[in-house]
């Protein structure tokens, strides 16, 4: 298991882990995705969480596959929309 961050700002991981949870819906769990991208669990969880209070997460299960909701994460008719 990772000891440490890779040394990425908060914000950055935060676009990589929301591209990637976009891109491969139901693929990845915050512990898997989290080794794929060399950080912490911790510090992808605290993004899946803030995630999930924005626009919302779909888990299979308390530490099951993570699923953005949402109308950006489907590209609906309401984006570009204010």
């Amino acid at each position: 298991m990772v000891a440490n961050s890779s040394g990425v700002s908060l914000e950055r991981l935060a676009v990589k882990v929301l591209l990637k949870l976009q891109a491969e819906p139901g693929q990845w769990t915050a512990r898997s995705l989290a080794r794929e991208l060399g950080e912490t669990a911790n510090r992808v969880n605290r993004i899946v969480l803030a995630i999930e209070a924005e626009i919302g997460v779909e888990r299979d299960g308390a530490y099951g596959n993570l699923r953005v909701l949402g109308a950006g994460s489907a590209g609906g008719s309401d984006a570009g929309t204010v």
